[in-house]
This record gives structure tokens, sequence and C-alpha cells, in this order.
């Protein structure tokens, strides 16, 4: 088991640098050469806005409720050799649920220079932190406790 968690830990990481560069980049670089596109279109920033709010909700319920859901449960539990590959892909596909979010809302606040959508990249990066990937997290979310 001693590893296993290795590249979902490395995804975790990996993501978290990625928003972060991409958040400088963002601040320094690109939001003088961009905002300006889609700055005052009152219509389109609306739209924009709903959905990621609604993007950003739905994705972090289903990212903390992942592993709760019965069917998942039991897929996991059916093959105890493949406990560890399957909670793998589990784990880094609960992240991606987080980092999606994240990257468009700070993607949309380029565009716009709308604060709401600082607050929904951080709503969504919060939930991201708490969910490091370890041995202990894995033991506790795939033991059967029906």
């Amino acid at each position: 088991m001693n590893g296993t968690l290795r590249p979902v830990k490395i995804f975790f990481w990996g993501g978290l640098g990625f928003i972060a560069v991409f958040a400088i980049v963002s601040e320094f670089f690109l939001i003088d050469e961009v905002s300006w596109a889609f700055h005052g279109d009152a219509k389109g920033e609306f739209i924009f806005q709903t959905v990621s709010v609604f993007f950003t909700l739905v994705s972090v319920y289903l990212a903390i409720r992942l592993m709760t859901f019965k069917l998942l449960k039991k897929r996991i539990q059916k093959d105890p050799a493949k406990k560890e590959e399957k909670y793998r892909q589990l784990s880094t596909c609960r992240l991606s649920l987080l980092l999606g979010p994240v990257f468009l809302n700070l993607l949309f606040y380029t565009l716009f220079l709308n604060p709401s959508f600082g607050w929904l990249a951080a709503m969504s990066l919060l939930p991201y932190l708490y969910f490091y990937p370890s041995e202990r997290r894995m033991e506790r979310e795939t033991m059967n406790n029906e």
C-alpha cells in the first residue's frame, strides 16, 4: 500500500501549482490584454455567472459526497485486490471535480473582472485542500460500514 497514492498526490500538488501559476500569469499579464473584450457585456456576464455558480455548487457537492454513494462503495469493495486502484481513480475524479470550477472561475474572472468569480474559485479551492490524499483517508473511505 505504500506508494499507492503517489500519482494522486502528484496530481494534487500539480493541480495546485497549475492554478497558482495560472492565477499569477492572468493577474499580471492577461488581464490588461483580454479583459477589454468582455468588459461591459452585462447579459453575457450574467449568463456566465449563473452557469458558473450552478457548476461550482454541483461539483463541490458531488466531490464531497462522492465516496458515500453506495454504488461506488460497492464497486470499490467488490474486488479487494484492486481496491487501491479504484480508490485512486475516484480520488483523481474528486480532485478534478474541484479543479475544474477553480480554473473556469479564474478564467471568467480574467475575462470579466467580476470579483464573484474569484469568490467562486475560492469556494471550490477550500474543499480541494481538505481532500489531501492519504492512506488513512483511503482506509476510512473504503472500509465496509453498512
